[in-house]
């Protein structure tokens, strides 16, 4: 029997994808892409709210060892596979290590989504072990995370990613579980959160503390201004596509209907030509907009300059 699909989860996965591509053309334009307002905008939520969908789609009363099994197919080895071609492209086999010390050199988002998976189950069998909550457990290993990677900044092995983005994951597990409780919430909540998180993405900063704050603030308060827009954006977004987006939206729908397993493992109808040819309109589009939000940087040259 096949599930009834959530579209507004598939509609707000495809919006986040792309907002990953605006990104990334952004950060590749723009050599002050800091300071970029989107950029600054997208930054400031799409990967945290990337990592609650997962952990929201991914819910399941009794985590299984069998999905961690699951999930290092269809997420480690790809990211092993794509090391191995990075070596082979630049002649160099000490790129595999460094790519698996340094995660963030290559798909590190693969790796750090498999951690969180495996520290999830751990977390299950602790709190079966202890006969707890494992929500409890949860919040014990996330703190206790955070604190490593705040006080020693430990960046090895993708660590600061797994400690970063593990409870927003959680956040989208355990919605998934209480959705009965959020789903009380009004459309009004949904739009006031939205603009609550308008004013507060503002003052956010990629690596600095908020613009409200001198440059010479602990790393801590950075840390948890980050953490505090990412949550307004995760409680406004969510409800806010359930309750305006919760039908099929043609490509976006369909793009963010794709899971993981599917990109990692193309079947015939995913096959990377068949994605290229279905969506190319869009993505040349998508690039198009993407220069000219730059302004000064590439997309002015292409085509300011070229008309002269």
């Amino acid at each position: 029997m096949m599930k009834q699909r959530l579209h507004y989860v598939d509609n707000l996965k495809g919006f986040l994808i792309l907002l990953v591509v605006l990104g990334h053309c952004i950060q590749n334009t723009d050599a002050d892409f800091d300071h970029n307002i989107v950029f600054r905008y997208i930054y400031s939520f799409h990967m945290p709210l990337f990592m609650c969908v997962s952990g929201f789609v991914s819910y399941k009363p009794d985590i299984k060892w069998q999905t961690v099994q699951k999930r290092f197919r269809q997420l480690i080895i790809p990211f092993l596979a794509w090391a191995a071609v990075s070596c082979c492209v630049h002649l160099d086999p000490t790129l595999f290590l460094a790519k698996v010390i340094h995660p963030d050199s290559g798909l590190w988002f693969l790796w750090a989504l498999f951690f969180i998976v495996l520290l999830m189950w751990l977390c299950n069998w602790v709190a079966a072990c202890l006969k707890v909550k494992i929500e409890y457990v949860v919040c014990v290993f996330s703190l206790l995370m955070m604190g490593i990677m705040v006080a020693l900044k430990f960046k090895l092995f993708g660590f600061q990613f797994i400690a970063w983005y593990f409870p927003f994951y959680a956040i989208g597990f355990f919605g998934r579980k209480y959705q009965y409780l959020w789903e009380k919430r009004g459309r009004v909540d949904s739009l006031w959160l939205s603009t609550l998180f308008l004013c507060m993405a503002y003052w956010w900063m990629r690596k600095d503390p908020p613009l409200f704050m001198p440059p010479s603030s602990h790393v801590v308060y950075n840390y948890v201004y980050k953490f505090m827009v990412a949550g307004v954006a995760i409680a406004a977004f969510i409800p806010l596509f359930k309750y305006y987006a919760n039908k099929p939206l043609l490509i976006i729908t369909k793009w963010g209907g794709d899971d993981f397993g599917h990109l990692c493992y193309p079947s015939d109808n995913c096959h990377p030509a068949y994605v290229v040819v279905q969506y190319y309109p869009l993505a040349i589009a998508l690039l198009a907009v993407c220069m000219l939000l730059v302004g000064d940087g590439f997309g002015y040259k292409l085509f300011v300059l070229s008309a002269d």
